[in-house]
């Protein structure tokens, strides 16, 4: 994945394999077939606010749709930060699962601006939410005020894209 990474509704995003917290690999692609998800890209757990955030976790459940986390952290400093967020091991059906990348192989592509026309140096987010079909194309992306505006939206993205 390069920071060339295209976000635009429809593309599909690209499977990735990281580890969870119990420090397996997972694939995005076969946690989470036939549902819309919530892919939340963050630089660092600790830079989000677990009021905003619950309210997207349950935006997400009451629109049966899943929530999976992407954050730079390591696995073990991960775990701490996710219990205080109210995370589990996303083992059960409407929990949201924790991805790791600490040698941020996906996260800088995630978070990488699209598009953005500015003055002096680009930086990355700190934060995106990506809503995906259950085909994993892209629906919506929320990059300003993530957490507020995908919660709000998000039943209504996840109707609009589901195949039923």
């Amino acid at each position: 994945m390069t920071n060339a990474l295209s976000l635009r509704p429809g593309d599909r995003l690209p499977d990735f394999a990281l580890p969870g917290l119990d420090g397996k690999l997972r694939k995005l692609i076969w946690s989470f077939t036939g549902d819309p998800v919530v892919l939340l890209a963050i630089d660092d757990l600790g830079n989000l606010d677990g009021g905003q955030f619950t309210a997207l976790a349950r935006a997400c459940k009451t629109a049966s749709t899943a929530l999976v986390v992407l954050a730079g952290n390591d696995v073990a400093p991960a775990a701490a930060l996710w219990t205080k967020l109210g995370g589990g091991s996303g083992d059960r059906a409407g929990e949201p699962l924790l991805f790791c990348d600490p040698g941020r192989k996906f996260l800088p592509a995630l978070l990488a601006p699209a598009g953005s026309v500015g003055f002096g140096p680009a930086t990355d987010l700190r934060m995106r939410v990506i809503a995906l079909d259950p085909n994993q194309r892209v629906a919506a992306t929320f990059d300003t005020r993530a957490l507020p505006a995908a919660a709000e939206a998000i039943g209504a993205i996840a109707d609009s894209v589901r195949a039923d």
